[in-house]
């Protein structure tokens, strides 16, 4: 499928925080200089048309009168894991089990780096602490692939 990236939308006045939201309070960025205009770059939130399968997909998925919640399959994790591994690989691989298992590369030094990270970003953001945040690990051995939930929590 061929896609127009050429076509912009106007966003002002449309609930478009790239566009009307650009404030510079810590939660979005600070408006452009005189005679700068912004250019979002924000792949949730771009001044390009939505790709029309995906708002098709919406629309079918709204014509269900039910919302919420629901209980993921293994088949709804696996598809994470395998995109996560191959869009940005990080997802921890190993080809035997000579290699090592791949969850001790989360060791706790690992751990404590990506708490650090999460506790920023929580106090950059002005999220509560206490507010709970979960860390799944995936390990990959040859072709088995293992999920651990809830393997460290910050918060």
């Amino acid at each position: 499928m061929k896609y127009d990236f050429t076509s912009i939308l106007d966003r002002c006045g449309r609930d478009a925080i790239a566009v009307d939201g650009l404030k510079g309070d810590g939660f979005s960025p600070a408006p452009p200089k005189a005679g700068f205009d912004a250019i979002p770059m924000w792949v949730a939130d771009m001044n390009f048309p939505t790709v029309p399968t995906i708002q098709e997909a919406i629309i079918e998925r709204t014509n269900h009168p039910a919302f919420g919640y629901f209980n993921p399959t293994d088949e709804y994790f696996d598809s994470i894991i395998r995109w996560q591994a191959k869009r940005n690989g990080v997802v921890k691989y190993r080809r035997d089990e000579h290699e090592g298992d791949p969850a001790e590369a989360v060791d706790a030094r690992k751990q404590a780096r990506i708490l650090r990270t999460a506790r920023y970003y929580m106090t950059r953001y002005h999220i509560s602490e206490d507010t709970p945040c979960r860390f799944d690990v995936v390990a990959v051995l040859g072709s088995n692939v293992r999920l651990i939930r809830d393997a460290f929590w910050c918060g």
